[in-house]
């Protein structure tokens, strides 16, 4: 089983460790010829194995750049101005707390209803969330049946982690759909101190990593892949870090679909079958 380590350090500094066997493997899938360039302008090698010095381009058509012809509201002279005929909203039942405050917003005046309908009655949150962020709620006091999946969370969609102190604290988290475990921490432990965290999620077999950047490498991460996210403001090094500072990664995951049940089946193999059925999901 592979593991996923990520170690941050309070200097905004982070490393992170991908363990497992390497393994790469490249293929057309959209009928198009595969070609491997050494330069921009150098010898390159295509699919049937001659030499040439001609690089396939893919030329987007013209037309992909023609889009519906629109005019923002701000710019066009016909359209209503919110600012000049709604009658915005009054506070009242201002209650403040340790790290802010909550309100309740009412229409001033009578609903202009210029792109939609006026909200009567507003919740406000405000509340300071660390010494440099701050987080502000707005959203209508009445939900109901007609409007709750815009403001609130199924249960049926929310699921509770689950977790464990065998032998230490660790958790999982599952995708609902199909039971695939998106991120386990089971069998290592937490480390957190004032200067250095670590927690270490396993992977899958021949996992495909995105992201973690900035820095000049593959799309895919790779296998036995290690990356430490440091904004170095230094222009062209490989694999290093350089000016931006990202700690955002995408796992992609292929599943075989059976064509009798349609159940979903991890696939880490390289050879697709023509005749089969693929899906993938990524978190």
């Amino acid at each position: 089983m592979a593991r996923f380590t990520v170690n941050a350090f309070i200097c905004s500094l982070l490393t992170y460790g991908f363990a497992q066997a390497q393994s790469s493997y490249s293929g057309s899938a959209d009928g198009l010829t595969t070609v491997a360039a050494s330069t921009a302008t150098g010898t390159v090698a295509t699919g049937s194995g001659t030499q040439t010095s001609f690089r396939a381009i893919f030329t987007v058509p013209a037309s992909a750049d023609q889009g519906a012809n629109l005019l923002p509201t701000t710019q066009d002279p016909e359209a209503v101005d919110p600012q000049k005929v709604c009658p915005g909203y009054m506070a009242s039942n201002v209650v403040r707390s340790e790290v802010g405050f909550s309100a309740t917003l009412s229409l001033a005046g009578p609903a202009c209803n210029v792109y939609g309908t006026d909200i009567e009655t507003l919740n406000l949150t405000v509340a300071y969330q660390t010494a440099h962020r701050l987080a502000v709620n707005i959203s209508p006091a009445n939900i109901t049946t007609s409007n709750m999946t815009q403001y609130i969370l199924s249960d049926e969609l929310v699921q509770q982690p689950n977790w464990g102190n065998d032998p230490t604290f660790s958790f999982t988290v599952l995708r609902k759909s199909n039971g695939d475990v998106l991120f386990d921490t089971r069998g290592t432990k937490l480390v957190f101190e004032n200067q250095f965290i670590e927690f270490v999620s396993a992977l899958p077999e021949n996992y495909n990593l995105y992201g973690l950047g900035e820095r000049i490498h593959g799309l895919r991460l790779g296998n036995n892949f290690t990356a430490t996210t440091y904004a170095a403001d230094v222009g062209d090094p490989i694999d290093l870090g350089i000016y931006g500072s990202h700690p955002f990664y995408l796992d992609t995951r292929y599943y075989e679909i059976d064509s009798h049940t349609g159940d979903m089946t991890y696939y880490s193999g390289n050879n697709s079958a023509a005749n089969g059925s693929y899906t993938s999901m990524s978190h």
